[in-house]
């Protein structure tokens, strides 16, 4: 089972199961059902370490989980070298977010929770993690 996690239908991906990210709908998913789940416009910002964790237990071994969102030391340094405006500093940051995450730590909470990092990089205020359960 191919998942998208998504805010709004704007966000939809064809070939996966594009799901409205809220605690029942990601609960009514099997667990270690899913052979990829994906993550981007900055929707792990919107949720919680817990919430995060039961996404985590829908993977099943050796599927893929990919992660796309504002990075805020990025975002920041962007702002302070005058790269991008108020306006675009608050977009990415604010936006109704429930937290700010940053590469580092979300590559760090997904390998403490046993996951393999395939791959992590920055592109310009944006980071991108593939990893994948063992």
């Amino acid at each position: 089972m191919k998942i998208n996690l998504i805010k709004h239908e704007t966000e939809g991906r064809p070939n996966y199961q594009n799901i409205f990210m809220s605690d029942d709908s990601i609960g009514q998913l099997p667990e270690n059902g899913c052979s990829e789940i994906i993550m981007a416009n900055s929707n792990i910002d919107y949720i919680s370490n817990s919430t995060l964790d039961i996404i985590l237990s829908k993977l099943r071994h050796s599927a893929i989980l990919e992660i796309e969102s504002a990075d805020c030391l990025e975002v920041a340094r962007a702002a302070h070298l005058g790269l991008i405006d108020e306006n675009q500093m608050s977009e990415l940051l604010a936006n109704g977010k429930h937290r700010l995450t940053h590469v580092v730590q979300v590559n760090n909470y997904l390998q403490e929770k046993g996951l393999a990092i395939e791959f992590a990089s920055t592109n310009q205020s944006l980071y991108h993690i593939r990893a994948r359960r063992p």
